[in-house]
């Protein structure tokens, strides 16, 4: 489910956030993420 995608994906940008590191994020719509994997289904 698209909603579910989402909560993992906001999950784990608050995991990586806690974290001290130098992980550098570029957060992508999800949109964007479904053309790169190549998914065809409608939104």
């Amino acid at each position: 489910e698209p909603i579910t995608i989402q909560l993992r994906y906001l999950q784990t940008l608050t995991e990586i956030g806690t974290e001290k590191n130098s992980t550098i994020i570029f957060p992508l719509p999800i949109d964007m993420l479904r053309i790169l994997v190549g998914d065809k289904k409608p939104a």
